[in-house]
């Protein structure tokens, strides 16, 4: 019992060390259109790849352990320089503020050139109008309205993701959840990258704990939050049309009716603002980024 107990604490202590002085090391080199910023990136993430490897044989750990590295190890990576996807976030955002639709106008538009920002010429694929679904977009306006910075934005990305982190906890307990918690890839996606993922992967985490129960499925909740997850990024609704499939199966065609209305609610809903004329204009489908990217 008692080298079980020194095993766990020897396994947390040297995985947590490492994991957070892997941290530290990449904090300089997040910009990679440095080329000697890569390599040296790298070396980082091989020790958070090597602590992230030492958690796995844990058996048990603390909440406080668990919650230690998971929180700081995101904090760290506030001030390492981001992914190139945030800028258009802001962008998005920013432009929201000044009356303008992203959906409607591309970055690069001459109606918007008094409007560019000092970072502007950062953003990625400027020909290119918003791809991003109708919730994401209000998140990126209701953040860009406080302040349009790069460390607010990856704050509310943390913040989703630590609550993905909680659910999973709840539900598999701290040393299974370790396997998302400490893992490198998370770490640096939306604490360092800044990716906004995080958004649309809590919602969709909620949807699947309610379905997946032992008790009979809640579809027309599990429905919802899929509609949410796919409103803020449209990769989740293969799964919506998974969810509703069940239901179909399951509970007869008239309640799978009900949820499938209540899944696409939220899409629906959402778009309104950004119609006009007759026209919804979510995803630039003449773009060749779009359709082969």
């Amino acid at each position: 019992m008692k080298k079980n107990i020194l095993k766990n604490f020897s396994y947390s202590f040297y995985a947590s060390l490492l994991i957070l002085l892997g941290c530290l090391l990449i904090i300089p080199y997040g910009d990679f259109r440095q080329v000697e910023a890569v390599p040296r990136f790298w070396w980082g993430v091989g020790v958070m790849g090597l602590g992230f490897i030492g958690s796995w044989p844990i058996q048990r750990v603390s909440g406080k352990t668990f919650w230690l590295v998971a929180i700081l190890s995101r904090l760290l990576l506030l001030p390492m320089y981001p992914g190139d996807d945030v800028w258009r976030y802001l962008w998005e955002g920013y432009i929201q503020l000044q009356g303008f639709s992203p959906y409607e106008l591309a970055p690069d538009a001459v109606a918007l050139i008094p409007y560019r920002t000092e970072w502007w010429e950062l953003i990625n694929h400027p020909h290119i109008s918003a791809i991003y679904p109708p919730i994401a977009q209000f998140g990126f306006r209701l953040i860009a309205a406080i302040d349009p910075n790069v460390a607010l934005f990856k704050t509310a990305f943390i913040l989703a993701d630590l609550g993905i982190c909680w659910l999973l906890s709840r539900r598999f307990g701290y040393a299974k959840t370790l396997l998302y918690a400490w893992n490198p890839v998370i770490i640096y996606s939306f604490a360092g990258g800044a990716h906004y993922d995080s958004w649309f992967l809590l919602p969709l985490v909620g949807a699947w704990f309610l379905y997946d129960r032992k008790r009979q499925p809640n579809f027309p909740i599990s429905a919802l939050l899929l509609g949410i997850s796919a409103a803020i990024k449209w990769i989740s609704l293969p799964i919506l049309g998974f969810i509703l499939w069940q239901a179909l199966r399951r509970i007869g065609w008239r309640l799978a009716a009900i949820t499938a209305a209540i899944g696409f609610l939220p899409i629906a809903l959402s778009a309104i603002p950004f119609c006009y004329q007759g026209q919804c204009r979510l995803i630039p489908t003449g773009s060749e980024f779009v359709v082969r990217g």
